[in-house]
């Protein structure tokens, strides 16, 4: 027989989440999930299509409870969706409203449940699931190509969801709200959002986070905060406009700030716990494991990797072994060893560029760009990898509401070499990021081609989005 886990580690009366300013303590919690079991339909894969936290967080743990697997696709549009269905005849979309706003769903889109959050009574006992049952099917985001499928065991993501938490210094490991700015379904904020507080003490905040006006209310809430964030996140956030009394960032400070998803610059560190007054955690992680390693990004260099985790470097690849996982994973970066189970992160395989005789890796060049004060968002190209013409430079996109682009090729002159300084340089409204400010290669090159069309139509400059209100998530 199977060995069993607990579906969580949590007291039945401790307080599990805030929905519209309620709370939930965890009883309740599993009656929603035990009771949205009973309604999911007997079907090997459940792709879980729910945009509010705690529908998300009851919709899998119902699916985990039913035995089926939850598929967490990057994209979940119609097209995404449907491709899904492709690969997986037998999964069914069940798409979940109680806490958030009701949705229509088309006949041939999936099944469509309401109930209402806290109202399923109260559960009695944790129920248990099989060790080896596939709970989760993960899919990058496709930032560097096709999107790749990882297969998750519930033992792999209870021990790990455990694990992350204990590693925490003693002075974070507090009762606290969890604010987090990244999607459930991606596997950071899956993780750290869903998974994290099955076993902490954590009392997830399920409201408005888009914004963030969103956020600083929600920090500003009693009691202590946990923020869950992304480096563009932490960007917005830093550049909040004043309130009335003057004061840009909220008047509690989090506990914690984690960040990941992109490297945290210093300067973007610094910027970010100066304004806010936060302690940060940098994660490095990948969609093969999820959470791997952290370091504090103000004064630590290298990532230190966490201990239940095996790790042999050769050359610059680094292989890491668990005993959750089946095969040894060789991370898609390039390392460099940096003492016991630490290592300094130098830059993604294919990420180098050559230039004029020089060398430097993408992701240093989109640190100088993102450092520039002004400068909201952007990113280094080779032209030739999203077939573009060659023209023996880099170009560059950027997005800023107070520079032009020359301004911004004369800051970013005093930063980086001539050789790699980007022609052309333009400035565009927003860039195409997904939820959790991935920029997927396909929507960027579908970006760039939009823009090159326009240029061969006409020498007028690229479209421009007007300035609205500014979202964490990349768009007006």
């Amino acid at each position: 027989m199977s060995e069993h886990l607990p579906l969580l580690r949590r007291d039945l009366a401790d307080p599990f989440a805030s929905v519209a300013g309620q709370p939930i303590d965890t009883a309740r919690f599993l009656a929603d999930a035990q009771a949205i079991a009973t309604r999911l339909p007997g079907c090997p894969q459940l792709i879980p299509v729910a945009e509010h936290r705690y529908d998300f967080q009851v919709l899998f743990a119902a699916a985990l409870l039913r035995g089926s697997t939850c598929l967490l696709p990057a994209r979940r549009d119609a097209r995404g969706l449907a491709t899904l269905a492709e690969e997986f005849p037998d999964a069914k979309a069940v798409h979940l409203t109680g806490a958030g706003t009701p949705v229509e769903v088309p006949s041939d889109a999936g099944l469509a449940l309401s109930y209402r959050p806290g109202n399923a009574g109260a559960a009695t006992a944790i129920p248990t699931v099989p060790a080896d049952q596939c709970a989760a099917i993960a899919f990058t985001s496709g930032s560097t190509g096709e999107s790749q499928r990882h297969a998750k065991s519930w033992a792999l993501l209870y021990h790990s969801a455990r694990l992350h938490w204990s590693q925490l210094p003693a002075h974070w490991q507090q009762p606290a709200r969890l604010v987090c700015t990244v999607p459930p379904w991606h596997m950071y904020g899956f993780e750290w959002s869903v998974l994290v507080p099955w076993h902490a003490p954590l009392t997830v905040y399920c409201g408005a986070d888009f914004y963030p006006d969103d956020v600083r209310r929600a920090v500003d809430a009693d009691g202590l905060t946990v923020l869950v964030a992304t480096p563009v996140h932490l960007k917005a956030l830093a550049r909040l406009p004043h309130r009335a009394d003057g004061v840009r960032a909220p008047a509690a400070k989090p506990l914690l700030t984690l960040s990941a998803t992109a490297p945290l610059t210093p300067e973007l560190g610094r910027t970010f716990s100066d304004t806010w007054g936060s302690e940060l955690l940098e994660i490095y992680g990948c969609s093969e494991i999820g959470s791997l390693a952290c370091r504090n990004p103000l004064n630590e260099e290298a990532f230190r990797f966490f201990p239940w985790l095996t790790s042999r470097l050769t050359g610059d690849r680094l292989q890491i072994t668990s005993p959750y996982l089946d095969d040894t994973v060789t991370l898609a970066d390039r390392f460099a060893a940096a003492g016991e189970r630490s290592f300094r992160l130098q830059g993604r395989t294919g990420d180098l560029v050559k230039v004029g005789g020089k060398r430097t890796s993408l992701g240093a060049l989109n640190a100088a760009l993102l450092a520039i004060d002004g400068v909201d968002d952007g990113i280094f190209y080779v032209p030739s990898h999203f077939d573009l013409p060659d023209t023996g430079r880099l170009a560059a996109l950027v997005v800023s509401r107070s520079l032009d682009p020359s301004d911004v090729r004369r800051r970013l002159a005093q930063r980086i070499e001539p050789a790699f300084l980007p022609r052309p340089l333009r400035r565009i409204g927003a860039l195409p990021r997904d939820p959790s400010s991935k920029l997927p290669a396909a929507a960027l090159r579908e970006l760039l081609h939009r823009l090159q069309r326009a240029d061969d139509r006409s020498s007028s400059t690229a479209p421009r989005v007007e300035p609205g209100r500014p979202s964490l998530h990349g768009g007006q």
